[in-house]
């Protein structure tokens, strides 16, 4: 498999995650990534067995993965955000306040941040650049 992140091969085992989550087939063309991406720490499941790889990405589990390929600390959940929409302890409370301290997001107006929206092309754009 082509990476397409700098992230060392060694150390990292890379689990057949259709034997992890019911929802990968074992023959689907998208399983090696998918297999790369949990053993990085990329992505996670969106339950113990399940990583829904048809369902659309919020715009909380975006930022979660952005801060998952930067290597931000996420476990400190009792954080506060300037979004009111965003309260603390939530799984994406630390993730989205790396973001916006980062100006990697600034919301969409009115002191929200919109987490369970599905984020758009267009806003994966400016939170990547």
């Amino acid at each position: 498999m082509d990476n397409k992140f700098d992230l060392p091969s060694d150390d990292v085992e890379i689990k057949d995650t259709s034997k992890i989550f019911t929802d990968v087939k074992a023959k689907g063309w998208y399983k090696q990534y998918v297999d790369y991406a949990v053993a990085y720490g990329i992505f996670s499941g969106t339950s113990s067995d399940k990583f829904s790889p048809d369902n659309n990405i919020t715009r909380a589990q975006f930022v979660q993965v952005l801060a998952n390929l930067e290597g931000v600390d996420t476990s400190n959940r009792n954080v506060k955000t300037q979004f009111v929409d965003v309260p603390a302890k939530k799984w994406f409370t630390a993730a989205v306040k790396w973001a916006s301290d980062n100006k990697i997001v600034n919301g969409v107006g009115g002191g929200k941040f919109d987490p369970n929206a599905n984020v758009t092309r267009e806003q994966m754009c400016v939170m990547l650049t």
